[in-house]
């Protein structure tokens, strides 16, 4: 018997036991972004561009969409047959992808029968599904940053890794399931492929406010950095927005920055909603504080009601950093108002100097007219 007959028959032998194995088909799932129940199922047909193997393959296939009641989409998904090479020679592959309404990765499903292999045809362990699975779940992996012909390095023996001649790069290989390189590849890049662009361009098409509101309640943060990355649309329109969005930067916690920050200057110049800004900028952290007040400097409008709140809020703030920040973003919205001008003058004499020196700079620039004012900055000069 020759030797390539021998691994021919071995090959077959250990594909068959791994499929023996597979009693049932492998699914691993992960935590979905919207927990209500699935009614139905609907398929449409697109037009997809993906890298497969390295080679950007355009199609028409389906995109599954399951539904609640409501009709909101609660998750996706695509059956994809692509072939995987291992020791230069190559099989199909059939596996099905799963998304959340965010385009989160949510998981993956291979077919009854169907397994997935690495070198030498070994078909994977559970303990390797679950690491493909957490590696898939990695949209910052490195792969991003590599070609196919990147993998390995240049061939310097007869090593063969994944049916590409060559050593495995050092860099991929935390990125990779062992003996699984270019499975691992292709796999990471039809999950964060053509596919999810098209999922997200989905969502965003069927976003409601209802919708919008069970993606907040999420408990995964990146769904719900998502949502509120999609949610000035509805922030003027919909209190149930408003409140939500409100409710969440009351907590204080690393994702009210990131709310404050995404407000469009268009809706921070709606009074109401600046109006609740200026609440939240009373009640909150100092981080929210800063947050806010660095958002308002870069609004055109400043409503009557918060530009007076803030300056009569001076007296108060025991911060000096806030304080200066506060007094830069009122001096670039240019104060003129006398009322406003004279509460100023109380900084004038606080103890911190740069902050008196940036009022007495403000105020002195102005030549106001005013006996109260003009009295407030000689005595700051006379002290000097």
């Amino acid at each position: 018997m020759t030797y390539n007959l021998v691994s021919v028959i071995l090959t077959i032998v250990v594909m068959f036991i791994g499929f023996l194995a597979l009693e049932e088909n492998i699914k691993i799932i992960n935590a979905n972004t919207l927990n209500v129940p699935v009614t139905h199922t609907q398929q449409y047909t697109l037009e997809f561009q993906e890298s497969v193997a390295g080679i950007q393959v355009v199609e028409k296939d389906n995109l599954f969409i399951e539904r609640s009641v409501e009709g909101f989409p609660v998750l996706y998904f695509r059956k994809f047959s692509t072939g995987v090479c291992l020791e230069n020679e190559c099989r199909p592959l059939l596996i099905i992808l799963y998304w959340t309404v965010t385009g989160r990765y949510l998981g993956f499903e291979l077919p009854q029968g169907e397994f997935l292999s690495k070198t030498e045809h070994e078909p994977f362990v559970k303990k390797e599904y679950e690491e493909l699975n957490k590696l898939l779940s990695n949209s910052y992996s490195t792969l991003a940053n590599f070609s196919l012909e990147e993998l390995v390095e240049p061939v310097t023996n007869e090593e063969e890794v994944d049916g590409v001649s060559g050593a495995t790069r050092s860099g991929i290989l935390d990125y990779c399931v062992d003996g699984a390189v270019f499975t691992t590849y292709t796999l990471w890049h039809l999950v964060y492929g053509d596919t999810r662009r098209k999922i997200i361009d989905n969502t965003k098409s069927e976003m409601t406010p209802e919708l919008l509101e069970l993606i907040l309640e999420s408990n995964n943060k990146e769904d719900r950095k998502w949502a509120l990355s999609n949610s000035n649309k509805f922030l003027e329109t919909s209190k149930s927005i408003q409140d939500k969005i409100f409710d969440l930067i009351d907590k204080g916690d690393e994702l009210s920055g990131f709310i404050i920050e995404g407000i469009s200057q268009r809706y921070l110049e709606v009074d109401s909603i600046q109006e609740k800004f200026y609440s939240e900028f009373k009640t909150g952290p100092f981080s929210v504080k800063r947050a806010i007040i660095k958002k308002l400097s870069q609004s055109g409008y400043l409503t009557p009601t918060v530009k007076r709140e803030l300056v009569l809020s001076l007296e108060k703030e025991s911060n000096d950093r806030l304080i200066g920040e506060i007094l830069d973003m009122l001096f670039s919205h240019g104060i003129t108002e006398k009322e406003l001008l004279r509460s100023l003058t109380s900084m004038l004499e606080h103890e911190n100097i740069m902050v008196s020196h940036k009022t007495f700079s403000y105020l002195n620039g102005l030549n106001i007219k005013d006996r109260e004012i003009e009295k407030r900055l000689k005595i700051y000069l006379s002290d000097k």
